[in-house]
């Protein structure tokens, strides 16, 4: 069963698709001797539906943003598939680092995955944002059995973000890394936690819709009933 009460407020703002519109099952897959974990879900009465796989963002897992941007995809007739990356939320493994290699080789796995799965049609599309949106861009660009991607502002220009963000959180971040590396190789080290408790500074303000692309471009409303096909991938066929 998929979360219907997602951690996130501005998912429980969102008009949520009835239950019976979509089926969800686990699915696992193996990767340097562990295990991934997924939720898959399967538009109701759409036979052979092409599958959007959906990768977590930086440090996340797959209950960060997914569950309802995934209950989307499915009402509006298109498999989704979200998983988590090694060490993170239910997947297998023991290192929680942020490590863009394994999360890549993760990505491809699932990717071939769902290729596997009699119940998909031969469409496959590919969903992330931020470092989660850079894999999926990656993960397409080396494989030719990819027919599109969804990617929510990729991090495509580490120049480009220092310069927006100024050196000085930059040189610090640096320095901490440099310093945790130093006391990893002597047996030591530390865990800081990417999300922290505590009450916002300011009133929360729902965002009602996940873009606005430029005037006459195909989207996918994820906010709105009256969601348009992802560009370049077959549009389900509806069960007669």
């Amino acid at each position: 069963m998929s979360r219907r009460t997602p951690r996130n407020r501005a998912q429980r703002d969102l008009d949520r698709p009835a239950r019976e519109r979509y089926a969800t099952r686990s699915l696992t897959f193996e990767i340097g001797g562990d295990t991934c974990r997924g939720t898959l879900y399967l538009p109701s009465g759409t036979p052979d539906p092409p599958v959007v796989v959906m990768g977590p963002e930086l440090g996340a897992d797959r209950s960060f943003g997914l569950p309802a941007v995934a209950e989307r995809f499915a009402a509006a007739g298109y498999a989704a598939f979200r998983f988590d990356y090694r060490g993170f939320g239910d997947s297998g493994g023991s290192d929680r680092r942020i490590a863009p290699v394994h999360h890549r080789e993760d990505y491809d796995a699932a990717v071939d995955r769902v290729r596997r799965i009699d119940d998909l049609g031969p469409g496959v599309a590919l969903y992330g944002s931020g470092l989660g949106a850079l894999h999926a861009l990656r993960a397409a660009s080396d494989r030719r059995d990819v027919d599109a991607v969804l990617a929510i502002t990729p991090l495509l220009d580490g120049r480009a973000l220092l310069r927006r963000r100024a050196a000085k959180p930059f040189l610090a971040a640096m320095a901490t890394g440099v310093r945790d590396a130093t006391i990893g190789r002597l047996g030591g080290g530390r865990t800081v936690p990417i999300v922290g408790g505590g009450r916002p500074s300011r009133p929360h303000r729902p965002r009602r819709q996940t873009g606005v692309p430029r005037p006459g471009r195909p989207r996918v409303d994820l906010a709105q009933r009256d969601a348009r096909p992802i560009p370049r991938l077959a549009r389900p066929r509806s069960a007669r």
